[in-house]
């Protein structure tokens, strides 16, 4: 019979081995990060990111065109061994004003770009 002391101690040496693998598969020098686009990332890749977003989630495909637009950027971490799964993801909005609301940011389609060049005083990132 094995005492609660010797499984305790067998489960925190599987912990830390467990740590230090993770640690090494999953460390910044071994991932990867790509930008996201509309054009150009696989619609497999996108499909996933979309089905994952549970935070601010996709009305409709008209959603996911602006998220992905000319005025956003959307990035994502991928590993060497999972090349088409996106690991986390961000999407980062450019605006010319600071928002009030997270609507304002997903769904307020009069800010661009462009709108920021012409304004001069650089983009305000939300």
């Amino acid at each position: 019979k094995t005492s609660y002391a010797v499984v305790l101690r067998r489960i925190r040496q599987l912990d830390a081995d467990l740590q230090k693998m993770l640690t090494l598969w999953f460390s910044t020098g071994i991932l990867e990060l790509r930008r996201i686009t509309y054009d150009q990332t696989p619609a497999s890749i996108i499909e996933k990111i979309a089905k994952k977003e549970a935070v601010h989630p996709l009305r409709n495909l008209d959603d996911l065109r602006k998220r992905l637009g000319p005025d956003r950027r959307c990035f994502s971490f991928f590993h060497p061994s999972f090349p088409d799964e996106p690991l986390v993801f961000v999407h980062v909005a450019l605006l010319s004003h600071v928002p009030k609301s997270m609507d304002e940011i997903n769904y307020d389609t009069t800010t661009t770009l462009k709108d920021n060049r012409e304004n001069k005083e650089g983009p305000k990132v939300a």
